[in-house]
C-alpha cells in the first residue's frame, strides 16, 4: 500500500492546530450571537522600503492573520466573510480582529486562513 501524503499532512495539521489554536470568539453579521471557535493567530514582519539600495528597509509592516479549522466551522455552520470580528480570549492574550481578505495560499483540507487588522477595544459591532 502506498504512503497517502496527503493524509499524513492533514493529520498533523489537526495536531497542530489542536495544540497550539487559542479559545476566541467569533462573530458576523449574520450571527445573532458570537461563536466559540478556536484559531491560530499568526503574524509576521514585511520589510518595506528600498532594500536594494539602502540594504535595510525603512520601516517593518506586520501581516497578521488567523487560521480557523474548517471542520469545526462546518459543525458550528459558520462560513468566516470579510468584516466579521475575532475576539481571542485565552488566558495571557488579548486581541480583537476584523476579518479582512481570505488566504489561498497553502491552507491544505484542514485550514482555513484569512488576513485580519486589529481594532480598538470598543469596536467590536460587524
Amino acid at each position: 500500500m502506498a504512503f497517502d501524503f496527503a493524509a499524513a499532512l492533514a493529520r498533523n495539521h489537526r495536531i497542530v492546530h489542536d495544540t497550539l489554536s487559542l479559545e476566541a470568539l467569533y462573530w458576523d453579521k449574520a450571527l445573532v450571537a458570537p461563536v466559540k471557535l478556536r484559531v491560530r493567530w499568526h503574524y509576521k514582519q514585511a520589510p518595506i522600503g528600498d532594500i536594494e539600495s539602502a540594504g535595510y528597509p525603512m520601516y517593518l509592516d506586520l501581516i497578521e492573520k488567523v487560521i480557523f479549522d474548517k471542520e469545526e466551522l462546518a459543525l458550528n455552520g459558520i462560513t468566516i466573510t470579510r468584516g466579521g470580528r475575532v475576539q481571542v480570549t485565552s488566558p495571557g492574550f488579548s486581541g480583537y480582529l476584523a476579518v479582512d481578505v481570505q488566504n489561498t495560499d497553502n491552507v491544505g483540507p484542514v485550514n482555513e486562513a484569512w488576513s485580519v487588522g486589529k481594532l480598538q477595544r470598543g469596536d467590536l459591532t460587524a
